[in-house]
């Protein structure tokens, strides 16, 4: 798992600081191989378009996007989402004060 990610950033107490006082963080983690196979990967799916207009009234949000989420069992973003998961939550489990509910 830890060479699929590069850890020198990873720093636990200043993401969740981050995510705390700010709402979202972002460090870079991922090894160049991966992120290519990842990019592989997705340009071979066929996307569903989404609703390019959401929201009403004065909240309407314009979008071009298109989604895909039926992923098989091989599929890098499966191996990505459970080596993530590991990751976080081994980290997570050395902090003095565990920080939520559940996992």
């Amino acid at each position: 798992m830890q060479e699929l990610f590069i850890l020198d950033d990873f720093d636990i107490i200043k993401i969740l600081e981050e995510l705390s006082s700010i709402g979202a963080t972002s460090v870079r983690i991922l090894n160049e191989d991966l992120s290519m196979s990842l990019l592989k990967e997705a340009e071979g799916y066929i996307y569903k378009p989404e609703d390019e207009i959401v929201g009403s009234g004065d909240r309407i949000v314009r979008q071009q996007m298109g989604s895909f989420d039926d992923f098989s069992d091989g599929s890098k973003y499966i191996l990505l989402k459970k080596s993530f998961q590991a990751l976080f939550d081994g980290y997570l489990a050395e902090l003095e004060t565990y920080l939520f509910e559940t996992r």
